[in-house]
């Protein structure tokens, strides 16, 4: 507590991460809330920790599924944050695994997951978002869609012509739940005036039988 400034950089420096890889999680967790040095210290041997008790608890049995969840919403918490601080694209894979859990809560925190660390992934965050989180805007579950809904236009730029192509065909799923995070991630990817993009969602708002499809086109 009584290090600061130039101080606590030597005492970071000196511990290093390395050292960091015996420390459990929790422990992990508290050492990043004393200081921004630390924080960062702390980020990569916290996310491989984390990486691992996700992975052990998809593997131990489906009542793990808890587990893994709460493993993977921490991950999000510090994912996309700072400076590369460990093997993120392994973080990435792991995300895309667990994007096919039979658990909901699963899925959704490994949407959070991907989000975060996409964005760090220079040059493929857009490719990753339209291959991975796109399709999740058809999951049965409508807290997962509308997670898939609000991540990818965290990741991918407005007006993305390959990202709109994802999400249109959505416009025409079964589920009303799909149907209305379609139309809300496309006003947020699609470009103004986008014209197929106004047709669209023009006549799906005419012809939906579900009113809050209706009521999300007239937000859009």
């Amino acid at each position: 507590q009584a290090a600061s400034g130039p101080h606590l950089l030597d005492v970071a420096a000196a511990i290093g991460a390395a050292a960091l890889q015996r420390f459990g999680p929790m422990d992990l967790a508290a050492l990043r809330v004393t200081s921004a040095t630390f924080f960062q210290l702390a980020r990569g041997p916290l996310m491989a920790a984390l990486s691992e008790a996700a992975i052990n608890a998809g593997a131990a049995s489906k009542e793990q599924g808890p587990t893994q969840a709460v493993a993977l919403r921490m991950l999000a918490t510090i994912a996309g944050r700072g400076a590369p601080a460990c093997d993120e694209r392994h973080i990435a894979e792991l995300a895309t695994r667990c994007l096919t859990d039979d658990g909901a809560d699963v899925r959704r925190a490994a949407v959070s997951v991907l989000t975060g660390v996409v964005r760090g992934l220079d040059g493929h965050a857009a490719g990753m978002a339209v291959r991975y989180l796109a399709p999740m805007l058809a999951d049965g579950d409508p807290y997962v869609a509308a997670a898939a809904a609000k991540a990818l236009p965290k990741v991918v730029e407005r007006g993305d012509p390959k990202a709109v192509a994802a999400v249109l065909p959505h416009l025409g799923h079964s589920l009303p739940c799909v149907r209305r995070s379609a139309v809300q991630a496309l006003a947020d990817v699609a470009a103004p005036g986008d014209g197929a993009v106004v047709a669209a969602l023009a006549e799906l708002g005419r012809c939906d039988v579900d009113w809050p499809v209706r009521a999300a086109v007239g937000r859009a």
